[in-house]
């Protein structure tokens, strides 16, 4: 097998982009930002539309949905069928559609139907509020009553007091409740409900934190610790103790010192009869009593002999 080889023949060019100048380089940003704006005011434009056309569907099909359509009277009901209709037929008639222009007519909408949209939330959320406010009043009651029973008291944790203040709480938010459930039930669906959804979260937030109180007054509370004698009656005792004592210890020197006068007496007395014995037998005799020692006579010498 043999092999041929051709030299190729082609032409080459070179292209490179050049940089741009001050000039045209803010030309050229200033462009790009345009279109970007342009971009967003349509991408807004058309949001904005979706978002009145999705609210005029939605309003329409709920004038005949079961738990909406009972809040509204028959001629209400008519009213707002041909509010959504003719707002239905304006969004295709409109001349110059901007994002504004939609947004300003959406407003205008929810405002011809806040009343109804209003009345249904309370509607479907009413159920469900006022099973967490008897559950809490139950719970309270429970606690306060029960729980709470063996910490009322004198030198215990609550008082009376305590507990009758909170006992009025629970009756005052129970009768409410009573009272105003009758009242509501008596009330047209389609009327401004008496029971509203913020008043019973109102009313249950006051109860709660009552009890909290009360239950963090119980988990925080110790029992008082036993009163110590007073000390200056203990120092007092103390005090005629060690004077008792201080007397007691006096007694015995006032007795020695009586003894040693004592003492002194009777050795003066012996020397006394000593002397008068000696002098006796001298005189009787002339002579020195044998029986006596002899005692030394003191020698004296003039100042001349010496």
């Amino acid at each position: 097998m043999k092999t041929f080889s051709k030299p190729l023949e082609y032409e080459h060019e070179s292209f490179h982009t050049g940089v741009i100048g001050g000039e045209e380089k803010e030309q050229v940003y200033q462009q790009l930002k345009k279109l970007d704006e342009v971009e967003a005011e349509q991408k807004l434009l058309e949001s904005s539309q979706n978002e009145l056309e999705g609210f005029i569907y939605d309003m329409q099909d709920k004038l005949f949905l079961d738990g909406w359509t009972e809040m509204l009277t028959e001629d209400k009901r008519d009213e707002l069928s041909t509010v959504m209709s003719e707002a239905s037929d304006w969004i295709w008639d409109v001349e110059e559609p901007t994002a504004i222009v939609y947004q300003d007519k959406l407003a205008e909408l929810k405002k011809a139907t806040k009343e109804w949209r209003k009345r249904v939330e309370e509607y479907q959320r009413r159920p469900e509020i006022i099973e967490n406010l008897q559950k809490l009043i139950k719970a309270s009651k429970t606690l306060i009553f029960d729980d709470f029973k063996n910490k009322t008291g004198e030198g215990l944790a609550l008082s009376q007091d305590d507990i009758h203040t909170i006992s009025e709480k629970i009756e005052k938010t129970e009768d409410w409740l009573t009272e105003e459930l009758e009242k509501q039930n008596e009330k047209p669906l389609h009327e401004e409900p008496s029971l509203k959804v913020s008043d019973m979260e109102m009313k249950g937030r006051i109860l709660s934190k009552a009890v909290d109180d009360l239950a963090k007054k119980v988990r925080l509370w110790r029992p008082p610790k036993p009163t110590k004698p007073p000390k200056t009656e203990e120092k007092t005792d103390e005090g005629d103790e060690k004077k008792e004592e201080g007397d007691d210890a006096e007694k015995p020197t006032e007795d020695s010192e009586k003894s040693e006068e004592e003492k002194v007496e009777e050795t003066n007395e012996e020397a006394t009869e000593t002397k008068t014995d000696d002098s006796a037998g001298s005189s009787e005799d002339g002579e020195p009593d044998p029986t006596v020692a002899p005692t030394e006579d003191t020698v004296t010498h003039d100042s001349a002999e010496l």
